[in-house]
């Protein structure tokens, strides 16, 4: 018997079905036999012969008679489009079990043969996990997954047109665990549950058995309770032990698992080896076991050398009791201590870790490629732990090598003499501790004096084809997807595709164009890669593909693509600032520009920044356009600046350049310290030197008119001394209860700084009082303070110190509350609402209050009295000498006098007449009188009345008004 050949045209299903695409007259044959062979013995079966029978008259083109005998007919020179043969019709259905393999079969019939195509949701396939066998007629997924689901289209193409079947495959389940139900140890009045979750397609239904029959029939149990996939326990008591089965099923199957509840007391016991030594390799992750059990379930910890619990950082305890370290050090070695511990007891166990270093492969084999007859030698020198055993063995194709008279190896090397073709192969040299075991492999080729295969396969070979269609999609500011169809590769592998481009680099008003460049290579095997562009620049690629004999003609150029904008990524460079020319009093600031490639952007332009170092000013910038220069002017002389670039385009602010010091114009120097040895002195002392700084000193030879050569220079430094003062010393408040200060540091240094002190009291201070002192780090230059109310004012003194001692002292004083500084901070108190009303309702009051007293001054009347004599002793008699004088001599007299008449009056109850005489009584213009009644009563006599109505007393400042 003659095997079938197939073909596109003629192929077997994967149930031995035979399929003709289309029939020719070499088809007829006397006999086709179906043979099957099982592969777990030598057993061969096979069916009766049949017949296929070709008519080349009028008829169908396939049809099958019965098993015996096929009519099948066949039109010379016709073309036929595609019909599909199997699965039938356009449309079918196919189950597909998770995890199992799943086979789709394409078979068409049409004149030429149909090629077959198959896609995916109407996409191209993916291919991860599925394999074409069949000349595409077959479509194999090893293993199922859920993403597997979905359409599958089958496409026949002829020449006569295309047809489409669509495979629906639906993925079904057996059921399958989630989380496998586990034993349950407790305690007597302990509470748990036994969890039981399993999924597939469709979901599983769960049934829980107790001790072999359905729960809902079993005797109950107090405390048990089920709770779908979840059975729950409370209090539970012996009686509640008991054995407890899990099922869950569906249509296309069932899983069980058994599981128990114990109900017990145990102390806890570490199930593990006693005085375990565990050696590990530095790096790696090691793992102390502590098994563990009792009931209840015990708290397990882990410490060391008996320090506190591990737990955290490199150190994590598993649920079983293992003791993970992540990455293990030299200092991890010691004795680990396990405790497991419940209300019964605790049982513990002491582990010893060993850390050591290691093994390292210092020179490695390599690949070798002798001449048959000649040396190999592969090297492999290694380094490890001092304290360990080591093994190295070498092997050949993964089996062990067997040493003799040609294969030699010594501590670090293995030599083949007299190399023969069976010899070549890959040579592994494997390193065994007993902590750990690494290998390291190379390949061994051997020549022929004259390799007659590789000559014959140089003649046959060429160099490939150039890549053709080249596409250009994904399209981004960065990156765009270049793909291509491979050419031939002429019997010698592409090896490589090297991507080359060419760029118009788009400046503001010109293309700057550019020859081809390469861009990057690629692996043979690649037709679709993302190449990395630069923003704002217009590109075409070409390809060429590399093999052994050489690279391929270029392909022709893509269609042109433009990159989208985006900001500079670039920095300038070069970035300095110096005095230009002899003025002192300016800066330049230069940079290199951005190449175009650079630009990312249209309007290129660049952003100076600059500041005084070491000042809080605020940056200073200016934009400059086309220009790679800036020029700042009125600086002080040689004063360092802090300088920094960035680029701009359209698209927005490139990257700030780091900072860059440049120094202001340099003058010359005003003076140079010198002194000036008469005689035969050879020595002499300098003063006047500044303090921690570099000199320089040479001495010449003088006499009237002249300066002889100098001398060698000597370099020297002189030592540290105390800073001058901190500069910019300043006091603000920017809170009520609180004052800021801040400061820059000292002009001159003078030395490394270590410190500032600050001293502060506050102003007016009592005796006694010492000031207060702070101590501040050298890299801080601001204090605050929290006063104890708003109007307490503080002097402060400020010095900077080095290792030599303090410097000289800055002083301040805080300002008044009211200064524009602290009122800018406040609230003004006109505007609250609670002052407005405030003051609405005492002016309210006042009014009220003068109303009252007008009213009751009208309400007086008008009194039929006038002055009477003693007032006008006291006004109109006050220019009589005689009235000053008597007045003079009886002040005190007097003054007595007129408080007993006040008490008088003030307990009397007659009428004021009676302190008046008739034809006294005087009026003045509206009828009122005026003045004081001070005078006695009737039988007094006149002169004691005089006396005291004179007298300036308080009575008579009260009975005024």
């Amino acid at each position: 018997m003659v095997p079938i050949r197939q073909d596109r045209r003629v192929s077997m299903a994967e149930n031995g079905d035979l399929y003709f695409s289309s029939i020719v007259a070499e088809d007829y044959l006397t006999n086709y036999v179906c043979t099957a062979r099982f592969p777990n013995s030598n057993t061969i079966q096979q069916k009766p012969p049949l017949i296929l029978q070709v008519l080349t008259g009028e008829g169908s083109s396939i049809v099958c008679v019965d098993e015996w005998f096929f009519h099948c007919s066949a039109r010379m020179a016709a073309q036929i489009a595609p019909k599909f043969m199997k699965p039938k019709g356009t449309a079918s259905t196919q189950i597909a079990m998770l995890g199992e393999e799943l086979v789709l079969e394409c078979f068409a019939s049409g004149v030429p043969a149909p090629s077959i195509k198959w896609t995916k949701d109407w996409e191209a396939l993916s291919m991860q996990g599925m394999k074409l066998e069949n000349f595409n007629k077959t479509l194999r997924i090893k293993k199922v997954s859920m993403e597997d689901g979905g359409e599958y289209i089958c496409t026949a193409t002829n020449r006569m047109g295309s047809l489409d079947h669509i495979i629906t495959v639906r993925v079904k389940s057996a059921p399958f665990w989630v989380e496998k139900p586990e034993s349950l140890v407790l305690s007597r009045d302990d509470s748990g549950q036994i969890v039981c979750r399993a999924d597939g397609i469709p979901r599983p239904q769960i049934r829980w058995l107790v001790n072999g029959e359905p729960i809902e029939d079993a005797p109950k149990s107090p405390g048990r309770q089920v709770s779908g996939d979840t059975l729950i326990f409370r209090s539970v008591v012996p009686d509640s032990t008991a054995v407890f089965q899990c099922n869950a099923s569906n249509q296309y199957g069932y899983i069980l698992a058994n599981t128990f509840l114990a109900v017990m007391d145990m102390r806890p016991r570490l199930l593990g080896f006693r005085d375990q030594l565990v050696k590990v390799t530095e790096g790696s992750q090691t793992h102390l076991h502590c098994p563990y059990f009792g009931s209840p379930k015990p708290d397990l910890r882990w410490s060391k050398g008996g320090l506190g619990a591990l737990e955290g950082g490199r150190y994590r305890i598993l649920a079983n009791g293992t003791l993970e370290i992540r990455r293990s050090k030299l200092q991890d070695q010691g004795t680990y201590v396990c405790v497991a511990s419940n209300v019964i007891g605790r049982d513990e166990m002491e582990v010893q870790l060993e850390v050591k270093e290691p093994t390292k492969i210092l020179r490695a084999p390599h690949n070798v490629i002798v001449i048959k007859g000649s040396l190999a030698h592969f090297d492999c020198k290694i380094q490890t732990d001092p304290t360990l055993e080591v093994t190295v063995t070498w092997l050949k194709d993964k089996k062990f090598l067997i040493l003799g008279r040609r294969m030699t190896k010594d501590e670090d090397s293995l030599s083949i003499a007299d190399v023969y073709r069976r010899d070549e192969g890959i040579y592994t040299c494997r390193i065994k501790t007993e902590v750990e075991e690494i290998s390291v492999s190379a390949k061994l080729t051997v020549m022929g004096n004259v390799n007659t295969d590789l000559l014959f396969s140089l003649l046959l070979s060429d160099r490939p084809d150039p890549p053709t269609d080249l596409e250009v999609s994904d399209p981004s500011e960065r990156s765009v997807r270049l793909t291509w169809v491979p050419g031939l590769s002429n019997h010698s592998p592409v090896k490589e595709y090297l991507v080359q481009y060419t760029e118009d680099l788009l400046a503001d008003y010109w293309l700057v164009p550019s020859g081809w460049k390469n861009l990057t290579g690629y692996p043979g095997q690649l037709n679709s890669v993302v190449l990395k562009l630069t923003p704002f620049v217009g590109y075409q690629f070409r390809i060429i593909a590399i093999n052994a004999i050489g690279p391929s003609r270029p392909s022709k150029p893509s269609i042109y693509y433009e990159t989208g904008g985006a900001v500079p990524d670039a920095i300038p460079r070069n970035i300095k600032g110096v005095g230009t020319g002899l003025f002192r009093n300016n800066m330049e600031i230069s940079w290199e520009p951005l190449e175009y490639r650079e630009w990312n952007g249209p309007k290129l332009r660049y952003m100076v920044w600059w500041r005084r170092q070491h000042s809080r000013e605020e940056w200073k910038n200016y934009t400059t356009y086309w220009w790679c220069s800036h020029i700042i002017y009125e600086t002080d002389t040689f004063t360092p600046y802090e300088i920094k670039v960035q680029a701009v385009n359209d698209f927005g602010l490139g990257p700030e350049s780091p900072v860059v010091i440049g120094f202001s114009g340099e003058d010359r120097e005003i003076k140079s310290k010198s002194f000036k040895a008469n005689g035969p002195r050879l020595s002499g002392t300098l003063t006047g030197l500044i303090p921690y700084s570099n000199y320089m000193i040479y001495i010449v030879v003088a006499n009237n008119r002249y300066e002889g050569p100098p001398s060698n220079r000597i370099e020297f430094q002189t030592l540290e001394g105390v800073p001058s003062a901190p500069r910019s010393f300043r006091i603000m408040h920017r809170h009520y209860d609180t004052i800021y200060l801040d400061w820059e540091e000292p002009a001159e240094p003078n030395g490394l700084l270590t410190g500032y002190i600050l001293k502060y009291q506050t102003l007016n201070v009592s005796v006694g009082e010492r000031m207060q002192e702070e101590h501040i780090p050298p890299n801080t230059t601001y204090f605050s303070l929290r006063r104890f109310d708003r109007y307490t004012r503080y002097k402060f003194t400020l010095a900077a110190q080095t290792q030599i001692g303090v410097g000289e002292a800055v002083t301040e004083e805080s300002p008044h509350f009211t200064t524009e500084e602290y009122t800018r901070e406040q609230v003004d108190i006109a505007t609250q609402g609670w002052f407005i009303g405030l003051m609405c309702a005492i002016a309210l009051l006042v009014l009220i209050m003068l109303t009252v007293f007008f009213i009751k001054r009208s309400r007086g009347g008008k009194y039929p009295g006038t002055i009477n004599a003693p007032l006008y002793g006291l006004f109109k008699g006050s220019n009589d000498p005689e009235s000053d004088n008597d007045h003079i001599e009886s002040r005190q007299g007097r003054s007595q006098g007129a408080i007993e008449h006040m008490q008088k009056m003030t307990n009397s109850d007659d009428s004021l007449m009676e302190y008046v005489e008739e034809d006294e009584i005087e009026f003045n213009e509206d009828g009122s009188f005026i003045g004081e009644y001070t005078g006695t009563k009737r039988d007094k006599d006149s002169s004691q009345y005089h006396e005291s109505s004179e007298a300036t007393s308080p009575v008579a400042i009260y009975s005024f008004a």
